[in-house]
């Protein structure tokens, strides 16, 4: 019987061979050309989603990053609302 990789999130959990061969190509930067079309068609589709014309935010970054990236501007409103 062949052994089958397992992937550990949080697994673990059996992994097709697309998969396998899908994570191991080179992972597309956020700042190239080829990345604009897919963000803007994935913004699109997160506005069908959820039923809004309003801005969505949405981005790239694993959440802690986002969330380190938002500490700065949260705590200048803060302080602006303490005044």
């Amino acid at each position: 019987m062949k052994q089958r990789n397992k992937l550990m999130i949080p697994g673990p959990v059996p992994v097709w061979e697309e998969t396998l061969d899908a994570l191991g190509e080179q992972v597309m930067s956020n700042y190239t050309e080829e990345f604009i079309p897919i963000y803007r068609k994935t913004m699109d589709f997160l506005h069908q989603v959820f039923q809004t014309q309003h801005d969505i935010s949405c981005s790239p970054h694993p959440a802690q990053a986002r969330s380190r990236l938002a500490s700065p501007a949260c705590l200048t409103v803060a302080k602006r609302l303490r005044r």
